[in-house]
């Protein structure tokens, strides 16, 4: 595989892997739309659409799995390879600007990872941007055309559950594109923040 210094690089010290939230019972699989200001953000910081794109699916999965430290799968082309991206609080210039660098050096490698490649480095492949993936690994996938979004779900993550994500989404690039800075991204509706409320005696980071 070629970029194996690279991603040696990039996940040699990879440990903080939090799955997607699956849901306990079993669903029709589908596909969930919606849409979002993506290339309001692609505008406002000078990068592509898909990049753009790939630092609002960054920081809302991050969001979902209660860590600032995400990777995940890009398929792109045919190819599949994974990106980390550090979601932790910063300059929403400065995450969109890392995010992207993050896609275009992952990119740029020309790697195509195969399944023991993705053993290797201890990487699961149930979360996907880039392309509309349908297979026994993939639980959640994630491609936009513009600002339209589409996500594929998998058995294992209801319609609710992927309507969440995306309307996450739309708020995240409308903060991107309002706000200076990531923690001042309203990314949360009415009932997350009076469940928040109802638990503010816990010192744990609200996972959805």
């Amino acid at each position: 595989m070629t970029g194996d210094r690279y991603f040696d690089d990039i996940l040699s010290d990879y440990v903080d892997r939090s799955p997607f939230p699956l849901d306990s019972d079993i669903y029709a699989p589908g596909i969930t739309q919606g849409s979002a200001r993506i290339s309001d953000v692609a505008e406002r910081f000078s990068c592509t659409v898909s990049e753009a794109a790939a630092s609002v699916f960054a920081y809302a999965l991050s969001r979902f799995i209660g860590s600032e430290d995400v990777v995940f799968t890009v398929t792109e082309n045919g190819r599949s390879f994974p990106i980390r991206v550090d979601c932790g609080d910063k300059d929403s210039k400065e995450f969109v600007s890392s995010a992207s660098d993050a896609l275009r050096k992952a990119s740029a490698t020309g790697a195509s990872f195969a399944q023991e490649d993705f053993e290797r480095y201890d990487i699961g492949q149930d979360v996907v941007f880039g392309e509309i993936r349908k297979d026994e690994r993939t639980n959640l996938a994630f491609r936009n055309d513009g600002d339209s979004m589409s996500l594929y779900r998998s058995s294992h993550v209801s319609e609710r559950t992927a309507e969440r994500f995306l309307d996450v989404c739309r708020r995240i690039a409308e903060g991107l594109f309002e706000k200076e800075r990531l923690s001042s991204i309203g990314y949360l509706d009415d009932r997350d923040l009076e469940l928040m409320d109802s638990l503010n005696d816990i010192a744990e980071k609200m996972r959805f």
